[in-house]
């Protein structure tokens, strides 16, 4: 932490932000980054992982995620859509939308975890639908993040 005189920074606290650019993707999965060459993508400290999306808290402390989807079903039979933090892989929370006919779903999620060191975070979207998926476009449609707040 510096003292700049007006206020305290933290240059060199862990955060993450990525994106997804692969288009069309199929539901049921962990959100995996695939933008690492763009300057949206920030991963001070690379406690996140492109490999299998998983942030890896590198203290204990409490850290504030947000993940921002839309999903999308072709179909006209009513679906529900829903997104999930994971925590050591299993759910810990989840934001569910029900819908009929073809339309997107847009969800914004925001929670704040208390982690211990190791503890590892992710994204994941799911959906019971005809013709499910979700866009990852330019990360546009879709987008993770966190970071440390103390």
């Amino acid at each position: 932490m510096v003292f700049n005189g007006t206020h305290l920074t933290m240059p060199n606290h862990c955060a993450f932000a990525v994106g997804k650019n692969n288009g069309y993707v199929t539901d049921d999965q962990v959100f995996v980054c695939d933008q690492t060459s763009t300057p949206r993508f920030t991963n001070v400290g690379s406690h996140y992982s492109t490999s299998n999306g998983r942030f890896t808290a590198p203290v204990a402390g409490r850290y504030m995620f947000t993940f921002n989807v839309m999903t999308h079903d072709s179909g006209s039979n009513p679906t529900q859509d829903w997104i999930a933090f994971l925590l050591n892989g299993s759910t810990f929370q989840y934001f569910l939308a029900h819908k009929t006919g073809q339309f997107h779903t847009r969800f914004v999620a925001t929670h704040i975890f208390q982690l211990s060191v190791n503890d590892y975070v992710q994204a994941y979207v799911g959906e019971s639908g005809t013709s499910p998926g979700w866009y990852g476009n330019a990360g546009e449609y879709t987008s993770f993040t966190g970071h440390l707040i103390g």
